[in-house]
């Protein structure tokens, strides 16, 4: 999965296992980001403005990442931690619903979203940058 723009590349590089690939234009001028890149020794492509045109309907900010896709958990597992406070959520279909959903869950301390297999949003670059 791509995701794009310098906060998700901050979030991601907090679990750089997950990277497949780094994608940042050529004047690209965040210190702190390339300083992390550079001291987890992960693999950079460099690129020109035209390479990044293709991805102009999207706010990448000059940095895009190649991540594996989102890994979802069994329900079940939520049975195993007392007081869990879940949401469960049934016919969600705009990312970016569903990532402000995460956001506001996450701050209020829910341990877990559970969505249905059919009839919901993927999780999907604009559900991860919303987020």
């Amino acid at each position: 999965m791509l995701v794009y723009g310098r906060n998700v590349a901050k979030e991601v590089l907090k679990k750089p296992k997950k990277i497949k690939k780094i994608i940042i234009q050529e004047n690209f001028d965040e210190k702190s980001i390339i300083s992390l890149i550079e001291k987890l020794k992960l693999n950079v492509e460099y690129k020109d403005k035209s390479y990044f045109s293709r991805f102009a309907k999207f706010s990448h900010q000059g940095i895009i990442l190649d991540i594996a896709d989102f890994e979802y958990t069994d329900y079940k597992e939520f049975f195993d931690v007392a007081n869990a406070k879940i949401i469960i959520l049934d016919h969600l279909e705009d990312p970016h619903n569903l990532g402000a959903i995460i956001r506001t869950s996450e701050a209020a301390g829910i341990l877990g979203i559970i969505i249905p297999k059919d009839r919901s949003v993927d999780i999907n670059s604009t559900v991860m940058k919303t987020s």
